[in-house]
């Protein structure tokens, strides 16, 4: 499939940029997304997309959604990569720039600038689900939450 999202805007939408039903190798680069509900959701079975130097701001919910997409076998958004992104005050007093639901798993998350100038309150920057898989995280600047990373695996 490999689709191209550059240099777009999304602006108050329930859903900025919806990733759905088996998107592989896709781009989303460059792109402003401002006041939607859901900045980007991805899930389904998409898999190997690439999310690089978007700007996500004013998200009502949530920057990005890694969604529970439980329709099949192995059907979670895995092997996905965020990058360079910036993601700018996320949800509501409970709100989340990253969320990591399901099983979602192999996911690259690295060199993103993410942050609250709001209060804290209790607010996360990157949530990751009990059931999620390998998650890596690098190189991210969190900053202004009253968690930077939630991790709610079990320990082994």
């Amino acid at each position: 499939q490999r689709p191209l999202i550059v240099n777009s805007r999304f602006e108050n939408n329930h859903i900025g940029l919806f990733w759905c039903w088996g998107v592989k190798y896709g781009l989303a680069e460059k792109n402003q997304l401002k006041g939607n509900d859901i900045s980007i959701s991805i899930g389904h079975n998409d898999t190997d997309n690439v999310m690089r130097e978007n700007i996500i701001r004013d998200s009502n919910q949530v920057g990005i959604l890694f969604r529970n997409d439980a329709r099949g076998k192995n059907f979670w958004a895995n092997r996905n990569t965020v990058v360079k992104n910036q993601i700018i005050n996320s949800g509501a007093a409970d709100g989340v720039a990253i969320d990591i639901t399901g099983k979602t798993s192999d996911l690259t998350i690295t060199g993103n600038i993410i942050s609250e100038e709001r209060q804290p309150e209790q607010r996360t920057g990157i949530r990751i689900g009990p059931d999620a898989g390998t998650i890596k995280l690098a190189e991210n600047q969190i900053q202004g939450f009253m968690k930077s990373v939630d991790d709610q695996r079990p320990t082994a």
